[in-house]
């Protein structure tokens, strides 16, 4: 009664998010209740048994579990919690060895006491019972026995008053927490294990476990399935000739810093302009619109896309010393009516600007300013991708683009104010990697193409967008080939293409610092000077950038952060990092050079960060 702690030495550190055997990225439990370590113990866990944490619950004395082979303090500690957050997952555990007892009958509906005529006979075997679930029709119940003649007579007295099925060979993978109805990710999980063929699901009474019973030849997929779904791992191998491994041996900076190496840009560029399909590559320059950027792109020959007013001045500004035209697109979005005249009255002489409409009710309700003009218009041909709902440019829920159907039902519009129709572009999204969307994407424009009547079809160019995923994913030796046929029925019809983030990501890293790490409760937090003001694409697309640190060979899961007063700013979740990582160590986020520092802000009253090219 006077312990202060109870310590287990035994040959691991500890509970874990799963079996290690089965998920190899399985990440120690730090903290958790002597409820629910009672809980993992009973569904599978082999570390300690249930019993042996009623005495320390009942005296509130701590258990710690020890690793005899290796004195760290990555530890399980069971205790009393009162600080659980309402959605707690701590494992997944698996129960082998189990046989699914299913009893049928229409006779028991509405009637007394069959519950007990049927488990009065488990108990005549002796044969117990794991889960219960019930229906107006029969009951589904689980058992470890593993007699096979206890079960077949079990199953011959059932049978002279049901119909009895037993299925063998099935494991219980339970998930264990604590409030399990409210966690977040329900949803996600019930979509997960539908490609699963699920024997029995139960939902404990307890608010504890959501237990799925499955066929002995399914764990493995189902558990590593779900351990992804909650207990999301990243792991990022690094390249020993990437050209900013120095960095990670170095203190890091006071304050992050964006660095681009324009040989990473060239690169790209190259790719893109060994399709001869493709007669002109736009660079969307909200991407990245730093003025070295701007002009190794415009040296290259490409065009640039614009969304707004300002960046058409912006680029103005840039290249006011040139003396040849440069290729524009302008591609705004609810725009005010007063910037689509600004563009079409003003004289913009270093530029050639063709204009793209995405929205019919502006040629409805604006006709004057587009009488006698000629415009691209924006598809929305249904057809979207991407990683994220919020980079899906295509589709019912999304802002952009008119349907085919709006230029039809509205020829009056352009035959009565003589607007011409001289392109054709269509967005699908981000992050698209199979070429086949892309042709596809052509397929559907020309479809549209013939469909215009001819008194308004000028069409001289089609746009197939953008959205080139990172890496060396994109088989453009295909694409090219599968663009030139469908190019070759096109009479005088340019394609264009537009991959502003494709050309720019892979050439920036943010370069940053640890300024602090901590544990709380099951999860480790490394904080850095590099925060939400400085790269917003994890808060807001949920995008996952690589992060290394200088590298060894032991291991652990952590969390990296930044320092904005805000849930949100979170750069990754689960993250395998090297262990004994310590303040003032040398972060890098790589594939930054797109949606960056342009979209940094001020927040927090923070500066923005520095920008360095190599």
């Amino acid at each position: 009664t006077d312990a202060n702690i109870y310590q287990i030495w035994t040959d691991v550190n500890g509970l874990k998010s799963s079996d290690p055997s089965i998920i190899q990225n399985s990440q120690v439990i730090k903290t958790i209740s002597y409820d629910a370590a009672q809980e993992v113990a009973a569904m599978g866990a082999k570390i300690l048994h249930p019993f042996c944490i009623k005495p320390c619950k009942e005296k509130e004395i701590p258990i710690k579990v020890k690793n005899t082979y290796q004195l760290d303090d990555h530890n399980t500690t069971i205790q009393s919690v009162s600080d659980i957050p309402e959605n707690t997952i701590y494992c997944i555990s698996n129960q082998v060895n189990v046989s699914v007892i299913k009893v049928e009958s229409l006779d028991m509906w509405n009637n007394y006491g069959f519950v007990y005529d049927i488990f009065s006979k488990f108990k005549d075997f002796n044969i117990d019972v794991n889960i219960i679930n019930t229906s107006q029709f029969d009951i589904t119940t689980t058992t470890d026995e593993l007699d096979k003649d206890k079960l077949v007579n079990l199953k011959k007295k059932l049978e002279e008053d049901y119909q009895v099925e037993i299925i063998d060979k099935c494991n219980i993978v339970s998930i264990v927490g604590e409030n399990i109805k409210k966690y977040n990710k329900i949803n996600t999980i019930m979509q997960a294990v539908l490609e699963f063929d699920i024997k029995l699901t139960s939902y404990s009474s307890n608010d504890m476990t959501l237990s799925f019973v499955v066929d002995k030849k399914n764990v493995t997929n189902l558990i590593n399935k779900l351990h992804s779904v909650i207990f999301p791992f990243q792991s990022f191998k690094l390249d020993k000739n990437i050209w900013w491994k120095k960095l990670l041996n170095q203190e890091g900076p006071e304050e992050c810093k964006y660095i681009y190496n324009t040989e990473i840009i060239d690169q790209k560029i190259k790719n893109l302009l060994s399709m001869n399909s493709i007669d002109r590559v736009y660079y969307a320059m909200k991407a990245n619109n730093n003025s070295d950027i701007l002009n190794k792109v415009y040296q290259s020959g490409l065009g640039f896309e614009t969304v707004t007013l300002d960046e058409i001045y912006y680029l103005e500004n840039n290249f006011k010393s040139i003396s040849s035209k440069i290729n524009l697109l302008y591609t705004p979005n609810f725009a005010k009516i007063e910037d689509f005249k600004t563009v079409f009255n003003n004289k913009f002489n270093n530029f050639e600007i063709k204009v793209i409409v995405d929205n019919i009710n502006l040629l409805i309700d604006f006709p004057e300013v587009f009488k006698d003009k000629q415009i691209g218009l924006r598809l929305d041909l249904d057809y979207g991708f991407g990683h994220c709902s919020k980079v899906v440019t295509q589709g019912q829920d999304s802002k952009f683009g008119m349907t085919p159907d709006d230029i039809i039902n509205n020829i009056n519009i352009f035959e009565e104010n003589n607007i011409k129709i001289t392109g054709l572009h269509s967005h699908m999204g981000s992050g698209i990697n199979d070429y086949n969307h892309w042709v596809n994407n052509l397929v559907l424009l020309k479809n549209v193409y013939l469909k215009l009547p001819s008194n308004i079809n000028n069409i001289e160019w089609i746009d197939i967008g953008g959205g080139f995923g990172l890496g060396d994913n994109i088989n453009f030796e295909l694409l090219n080939l599968e663009l030139s046929k469908i190019k070759s029925t096109l009479d005088n019809v340019e394609i264009f293409i537009e991959p502003g983030r494709y050309i720019v990501a892979e050439s920036g890293i943010i370069w940053g610092k640890v300024t602090q790490t901590k544990y709380k409760n099951n999860t480790k937090f490394i904080g850095t000077n590099i925060g939400m003001t400085d790269i917003m694409r994890p808060v807001l697309y949920s995008s996952i950038h690589p992060v290394y640190f200088k590298e060894n060979d032991n291991k652990e899961i952590a969390t990296i952060v930044g320092p904005i007063c805000e849930s949100g700013d979170v750069l990754v979740k689960n993250l395998e990092v090297p262990k004994n990582i310590k303040p003032n160590d040398s972060v890098v986020i790589a594939d930054t050079g797109a949606y960056g520092i342009v979209m940094a802000s001020n927040y927090n009253n923070r500066r923005l960060p520095g920008q360095e090219i190599i």
